[in-house]
C-alpha cells in the first residue's frame, strides 16, 4: 500500500486537502461534494508542507495513513479481547487490519469512514460497560459524539446514522436524559465549532448559498428518492446473502 496503487480517489483526497490548506477555502472556492473530509489530511499535511514542501508527500500520508490502520486495529483487539477469548480477538482483529474499503491507505474519506465507526463501536461498547461506575461512562458519552462528529465529516451521509446511536445509548442508560443531552451537545458543538471555522473565511449566505449548489451538483443528489431506496435494498440484499452465507459455512463446521 505505500508503494503502489495510486488511485483517482487518493489523487482526489490529496489535491483536495492541499488546496484547503494553501489556496482555497472550504465550501467557498471549493465545490468538491466530500470537501469536509479534507480535516485530516489538511492536520497532517502543514507540518510537512512547512518543513520538506510537497517533495514525497504521497508515501508520507500513506505511513500516517498505515500507523493511523494500526493504532485503531489494536485498540479493537485489545477491546475485542474484554469480549471474547484472546485468540478469537487476535483472528478478528487480523482481519480487520487487513480489510480496508480501497487499496488506499491514506487517509481518505472511505477508509476514514470505516476508522471512525470503528472508533464509535469501541467508545459505545466503554460506555455499556462502564454504566456499572459512579461516572456513568460520561467519558465514553463525549467521546461517542466526537466520533460521530468525525465520521459525519468523513461521509456526510453517515449523518443517519447519529439517531441509532442516540436510541442505543437512551435503551441501555440508567440516566436517559442526561446522557442522551451529553452525546446530542458533544456532537452540536462538534458541528458549531467547525461551521465557525468555515464562515472565518465565507458568509452565512455563501456558505448556505454554495452548499446548496453543491449538494445540487452532485449526480449521487440527482437520483429519484425510489431509485436510491431501490439501491439500498439491493446491497441489504447482497449483505443479508453473504451474511447468511457465513453463518451457514460455520454452522455446518461447528457441527462437523
Amino acid at each position: 500500500m505505500l508503494f503502489f496503487a495510486y488511485g483517482l480517489d487518493e489523487e482526489y483526497q490529496i489535491v483536495m486537502s492541499y488546496r484547503s490548506v494553501t489556496m482555497d477555502s472550504l465550501f467557498g472556492t471549493m465545490w468538491e461534494p466530500h470537501q469536509s473530509s479534507a480535516f485530516l489530511c489538511a492536520l497532517l499535511m502543514k507540518p510537512y508542507l512547512a518543513l520538506f514542501g510537497t517533495s514525497g508527500i504521497v508515501l508520507y500520508l500513506r505511513a500516517a495513513g498505515t500507523l493511523i490502520h494500526l493504532r485503531i486495529s489494536i485498540l479493537l483487539y485489545r477491546t475485542l479481547c474484554k469480549i471474547v477469548q484472546r485468540e478469537y480477538a487476535w483472528f478478528l482483529a487480523l482481519i480487520y487490519v487487513n480489510t480496508i474499503p480501497k487499496q488506499i491507505i491514506t487517509p481518505e474519506f472511505g477508509i476514514m469512514q470505516v476508522w471512525f465507526f470503528t472508533l464509535l463501536m469501541i467508545s459505545l461498547w466503554n460506555f455499556a460497560a462502564a454504566l456499572k461506575q459512579p461516572s456513568g461512562g460520561a467519558v465514553h458519552l463525549i467521546l461517542l459524539g466526537l466520533w460521530m462528529s468525525l465520521e459525519v465529516l468523513s461521509y456526510p451521509s453517515c449523518i443517519l446514522l447519529a439517531p441509532f446511536v442516540l436510541l442505543v445509548i437512551l435503551w441501555i442508560s440508567h440516566r436517559k436524559i442526561w446522557d442522551g443531552l451529553l452525546f446530542v451537545g458533544t456532537c452540536a458543538v462538534c458541528g458549531i465549532s467547525y461551521v465557525t471555522l468555515i464562515l472565518q473565511k465565507i458568509t452565512v449566505t455563501e456558505f448556505v448559498n454554495n452548499l446548496s449548489n453543491i449538494v445540487g451538483g452532485d449526480v449521487t443528489h440527482q437520483s429519484t428518492l425510489l431509485t436510491k431506496l431501490q439501491s439500498a435494498g439491493l446491497s441489504l440484499g447482497k449483505i443479508a446473502l453473504l451474511l447468511a452465507l457465513i453463518c451457514g459455512i460455520s454452522m455446518v463446521s461447528y457441527l462437523i
